[in-house]
């Protein structure tokens, strides 16, 4: 006689994600490493209580979704090969509402190399997972100096104004400026005396007017002893010598 079939299949069970944290604003791409991963049509993520999320199979050991919005907090992260019977492992993920407050600085050659520092609340804090910063399409890895600020370095770009991104952190509004590096020609006069005072004529070209630093002989010169006129001409009062 006919039998019955009867087919068993492996319990899925997420045992681990990454990212483990995500902005409270959703969007972010999130995978799930375990086993047993079915590919079925209606496959999906279930971030806590949250109405389930379509999922991307990659393998039996290996689904991705994007986080939907919620509240900062902590939730578990579930699969479901059939968007019903969803993993009871309890691998956690955690909602966080970071944010940028300052960027310093916020300008630098075209050439790259400025290190930028970024400030900001609720910061990227997951050691294993890597954070990139934006300079618009040319992407730098970020490093953590601690739980609230990380620096990246500044690729090079041309001359303008760039959008400042980071991952992980939802940012608005941050910009990058890319500066000519400026290029002194002359000095004038060439001479002065060793107490200093004597006002000299910097020439040359693309000096920034908000961003002029000048230094003579190695010292570094407060604004009020230099004035910028032009991007060819700067003013600056002669220091007194170091001896």
């Amino acid at each position: 006689g006919g039998g019955i079939a009867f087919e068993f299949r492996e319990q899925a069970e997420v045992v681990s994600v990454r990212p483990t944290q995500g902005h409270a604003l959703g969007g972010d791409w999130i995978d799930l490493i375990g086993s047993g991963f079915g590919n079925g049509p209606e496959k999906a993520c279930r971030f806590g209580l949250n109405a389930p999320v379509p999922a991307i199979w990659y393998s039996a050991s290996h689904v991705s979704c994007r986080s939907p919005p919620r509240h900062p907090g902590n939730v578990t992260l579930e699969f479901a090969s059939d968007g019903r019977a969803f993993t009871a492992s309890g691998a956690s993920f955690s909602y966080v509402e970071a944010m940028l407050v300052s960027v310093l600085p916020s300008y630098g050659p075209v050439g790259g190399g400025t290190v930028v520092t970024m400030d900001g609340v609720s910061m990227p804090d997951d050691l294993g997972v890597e954070v990139w910063c934006s300079f618009a399409v040319t992407k730098a890895r970020a490093t953590r100096l601690n739980a609230t600020s990380l620096t990246c370095t500044s690729p090079p770009s041309f001359a303008g104004t760039v959008i400042l991104e980071l991952s992980h952190v939802r940012t608005k509004d941050w910009r990058f400026i890319y500066e000519e590096a400026a290029v002194v020609d002359a000095v004038t006069p060439a001479v002065g005396s060793l107490e200093g005072g004597a006002l000299l004529q910097v020439t040359g070209s693309d000096f920034s007017e908000e961003h002029a630093v000048v230094s003579v002989a190695g010292v570094l010169l407060n604004a009020s002893a230099s004035r910028w006129v032009s991007s060819t001409l700067i003013l600056v009062r002669a220091p007194p010598a170091v001896t």
